[in-house]
């Protein structure tokens, strides 16, 4: 496939049919449009009433798998992709585009993470029996030391979602 660039020269795209597409969609529309997204976020989780509590690992591995679920029927990574090539053949700015098309479902699927987040923080509280913590125990964990763990690849590796599941239901991970 031949598309115009930005600058009218043709480029032959093969392999990296949805190239650059990470960054249109995750940083500059959400940088352009941050203030309506965030009023629509804001707007749909106070309307929403709270998760229903996990416990265990396990469960809150499949309460992140569902999410991603939810995540993409809502916003199809194909359309997502197509739609951006439109943008990238002229049919708009990238972030405009992909604004108009996904704008609405990835303020719905931000505000599901948030109520995931918050569900998943408050069941590890609660879990951990984290209301009988003294205060004086709690503080703050160094920045490089949450990084250094979340940072371990072999950790949990990146998979296919239904591999993770898979996984998640026998226990592995």
């Amino acid at each position: 496939m031949r598309v115009r660039k930005r600058d009218g020269s043709l480029q032959t795209v093969i392999e990296r049919f949805g190239k650059g597409v990470h960054s249109d969609y995750e940083d500059r529309m959400i940088n352009e449009h941050i203030d309506s997204l965030m009023g629509g976020v804001d707007a749909a989780v106070g309307q929403q009433r709270a998760m229903p509590l996990v416990r265990g690992g396990q469960d809150a591995g499949f309460a992140v798998v569902e999410l991603m679920r939810r995540t993409r029927n809502r916003i199809d990574p194909m359309a997502l992709v197509e739609a951006y090539a439109g943008a990238l053949r002229g049919d708009g700015a990238a972030s405009e585009v992909l604004w108009g098309k996904f704008g609405t479902s990835t303020g719905a699927a931000t505000a599901d993470g948030c109520r995931v987040l918050a569900m998943l923080w408050e069941s590890a509280w609660s879990e951990g029996n984290g209301q009988v913590i003294d205060d004086d125990l709690l503080a703050a964990v160094p920045a490089k030391e949450l990084i250094a763990f979340y940072s371990d690849q072999l950790f949990v590796p990146s998979l296919p979602l239904d591999e993770v599941a898979r996984i998640l239901r026998l226990g592995i991970i």
